[in-house]
């Protein structure tokens, strides 16, 4: 019914009786402070937003030291004792509401489509007036697809824009006849990437990588997608998570191809 959560400590820091210590490098220690209340911001919304909490609800985030208050946690002062004694300006309720506005201005890959297909239609014949019909047809695939596996079938279309040049494939990795609309399978400069049969297999296998990144819900349908199972799964449930995988990730994936 809980999730714990151990927040690091400065390594300057020694404690001499209870919740107090000394620092033998204020600067340093305030650094990593600062560096963790950060992370754990982003990790409480991410679990906010998974689990459909409002952090600012009562009980939904405590410290230590307020479920001692509860009766429900041992009798420690963290992390306010930290944020006390070197002087962050920190408190639980700053921290609540640093939660929920993080919460705040992010795109969910998960969920309904917000642009309809003929908004979609509309938006590449606008970019790239010699977009192919067989392009054209394959747009409602992402808004079927995308509901098969509650995924934003919009946010797909979005990124096959991206990888794709508008489906221009001018410069691009993979080409119109790979089925291959997301670039899957291209982890280094001159590589093809993976190819599909159909254009509804390279969409269906792209909304199950977006999955894989958004959630740790198991997939609804057969799995298409060939680097499914690399993928750590809920890692960026927002599309602006995407871009922090950084280069941990793109080793990963290196060492796995």
């Amino acid at each position: 019914s809980h999730i714990g959560i151990e927040i690091c400590e400065p390594a300057c820091i020694k404690y001499t009786a209870g919740s107090n210590f000394t620092c033998t490098d204020v600067d340093a220690a305030r650094t990593v402070a600062e560096r963790t209340y950060r992370a754990a911001v982003e990790l409480f919304a991410m679990l906010c937003q998974q689990y459909d909490l409002d952090p600012l609800g009562d009980g939904v985030i405590i410290s230590h030291r307020e479920g001692y208050a509860r009766g429900i946690a041992s009798n420690h002062g963290d992390p306010e004792h930290l944020w006390i004694q070197l002087d962050m300006g920190y408190m639980m309720d700053t921290f609540r509401q640093a939660v929920s506005s993080a919460m705040e201005g992010r795109t969910s890959i998960m969920g309904e489509a917000v642009a309809t297909s003929q908004q979609m239609i509309k938006y590449i014949k606008a970019v790239n007036p010699e977009v192919p019909q067989s392009v054209l047809d394959m747009i409602p695939l992402y808004l079927s697809e995308g509901i098969a596996e509650g995924v934003r079938g919009d946010i797909a279309y979005a990124q096959s824009c991206l990888e794709t040049g508008n489906f221009a494939f001018v410069d691009t990795a993979v080409t119109l006849d790979q089925n291959n609309f997301c670039g899957m399978g291209v982890i280094q400069r001159g590589m093809k990437g993976n190819s599909f049969p159909t254009p509804q297999f390279g969409i269906r296998a792209q909304i199950q990588h977006l999955k894989s990144y958004a959630t740790i819900d198991p997939l609804a349908g057969t799995c298409v997608d060939p680097r499914y199972k690399w993928v750590e799964k809920g890692c960026a449930p927002y599309v602006e998570w995407l871009r922090r995988l950084g280069a941990t990730e793109k080793r990963r994936r290196l060492d796995q191809s």
